[in-house]
């Protein structure tokens, strides 16, 4: 699995470009693209973190995702407090499989933070090239839609764009 670091605290162009050069690749081969955008819970303890506490959570989240994928899945920073996952060559269906896989992981790990632990739940939309989409703008707006939707519902959660 391939890592896209993050050197601001913002880097959602960097996260559309990478995204926009796998959608070309999708159409190019005619191949299926799925996408999952991740987003810690709002709660009690996530919400007392400092700037850089949520860097070294976003940090060991990465690795979290990254031990429940492939090795050409990219995780990519799209924010400073999201990630997301791009999974070529992965239907809808698998796409979910792992957004639940990374869901569960993350419930199960113990986050170390400086002078602290933290159990963080996070919330997870999924969208599939061509499926819910035809376009990199469109795709990234719903996996960020259905995001929101799961965020909205309560949190730890995945919702998908067939849920929009």
């Amino acid at each position: 699995m391939q890592v896209v670091p993050n050197e601001k605290d913002v880097n959602y162009e960097n996260f559309i470009d990478r995204l926009e050069s796998e959608v070309q690749r999708a159409k190019r081969y005619n191949r299926q693209l799925s996408l999952c955008v991740l987003a810690v819970d709002k709660g009690a303890e996530a919400d007392c973190l400092d700037a850089a506490e949520k860097k070294v959570l976003l940090k060991e989240l990465t690795q979290v995702i990254l031990s429940t994928g492939r090795n050409v899945d990219i995780v990519v920073s799209y924010s400073g407090e999201g990630l997301a996952l791009i999974l070529p060559e992965t239907t809808f269906a698998k796409a979910l499989n792992a957004a639940d896989r990374i869901k569960a992981a993350v419930a199960g790990h113990e986050f170390a933070l400086p002078g602290s632990k933290l159990k963080p739940l996070i919330s997870i939309g999924v969208a599939s090239f061509p499926a819910h989409c035809r376009e990199t703008g469109e795709f990234a707006a719903r996996a960020l839609q259905a995001l929101s939707l799961a965020q909205e519902h309560g949190g730890d959660r995945v919702y998908s764009a067939a849920d929009l």
